[in-house]
C-alpha cells in the first residue's frame, strides 16, 4: 500500500500495510503563509501504530511533534508551527484516530 511506503520514505516509520486502518478522505485548498503558495489537494486518510522512532527525510519533513491522543485536543488551539493544512486534515481523520486510543 502507498501509505506505508510513504510513511517509511518520509517518516521513517515502519507500519505495515494491514496494520494501517482507512479513516476518510478529504480536500482542500489553502494558502501556505509562510511562502504564499497554494496547495490543492485529495488526500486518502489512513491511521495507524508505528512500531519504530522516526527517523525523518529532511527534504520532505522540516519537524515533527509526537502527542498523545489524550494530550491532541489542547493542541489543537495553537497551529502556529503546522503546515497550513494541518488542521483540516486532523479534524477529518479524529474519528478513526479516537477508535485507537487504548483502554
Amino acid at each position: 500500500m502507498a501509505a506505508s511506503r510513504r510513511l517509511a520514505a518520509e517518516l521513517g516509520l515502519v507500519v505495515a500495510p494491514d496494520d494501517l486502518v482507512a479513516a476518510g478522505t478529504v480536500t482542500y485548498e489553502v494558502v501556505d503563509p509562510a511562502s504564499g503558495l497554494v496547495e490543492r489537494e485529495y488526500d486518502h486518510l489512513f491511521v495507524g501504530r508505528a512500531t519504530n522512532e522516526p527517523h525523518l527525510d529532511p527534504a520532505e519533513v522540516a519537524d515533527i511533534t509526537a502527542l498523545s491522543l489524550a494530550d491532541l485536543p489542547a493542541a489543537t488551539t495553537d497551529w502556529s508551527g503546522c503546515t497550513a493544512w494541518f488542521s483540516i486534515v486532523l479534524r477529518a481523520a479524529m474519528p478513526a484516530l479516537s477508535s485507537l486510543a487504548r483502554p
